[in-house]
């Protein structure tokens, strides 16, 4: 762990001022790191990783802004305090509502993943979300038009605003037809 202590600072770092591939690559190895162990996730976000990669979400390339979300994504898990953080940010969760709905088809399928880590860790992120206008419909369009990933991971976004108790996406999913399209996915699954 000591060794992947070092890196974070340089690869928070790049994210911050490397070129397009460079941040796009630094937000990949956080993610990475982060995903290995939930210190490594808190330590970059005491650092200072959380501001950087949502800024990359904004105005990164395509690139960027799926590496970027991978990795909010994935720091989401390493306990609600972090979730709590990135869901606090300026923007950060309208932004990644915007990459479901304008992003390239990896961009829609880390947007929805880290969509749903955020739900999935705290009842008022889910509610937060569930009150963006347009959230839940763009998930439902991804379940419904996804690559098997994308529908896989805004079902499972679905899935945590409805079982966080927000009766605004309790009935918004229903409303939306949402539930006829999850037993289709259930029925034939996808690819993978």
């Amino acid at each position: 762990i000591a060794v992947e202590e070092g890196a974070i600072t340089p690869l928070i770092d790049l994210v911050r001022g490397g070129t397009g591939e460079g941040k796009a690559s630094a937000a990949y190895a956080l993610r990475k790191l982060a995903g290995k162990d939930a210190a490594i996730a808190r330590s970059i976000a005491k650092k200072g990783g959380i501001a950087p990669l949502i800024t990359l979400v904004r105005d990164g390339t395509e690139e960027g802004k799926a590496m970027a979300a991978y990795a909010l994504g994935i720091l989401a898990l390493g306990g609600a305090a972090i979730a709590q953080s990135i869901a606090r940010e300026e923007g950060a969760i309208a932004l990644l509502i915007d990459l479901v709905r304008d992003g390239t088809e990896e961009g829609k399928t880390y947007a929805a993943l880290a969509l749903g880590n955020l739900a999935g860790s705290d009842t008022a992120i889910a509610q937060s979300i569930a009150r963006e206008e347009g959230a839940i419909a763009l998930l439902i369009d991804l379940v419904r038009g996804g690559t098997d990933d994308g529908k896989t991971y805004a079902a499972y976004a679905l899935g945590k605003l409805a079982e966080s108790g927000a009766a605004i996406a309790q009935s918004i999913v229903i409303e939306e037809g949402a539930i006829a399209l999850l037993i289709d996915l259930v029925r034939g699954g996808t690819d993978d």
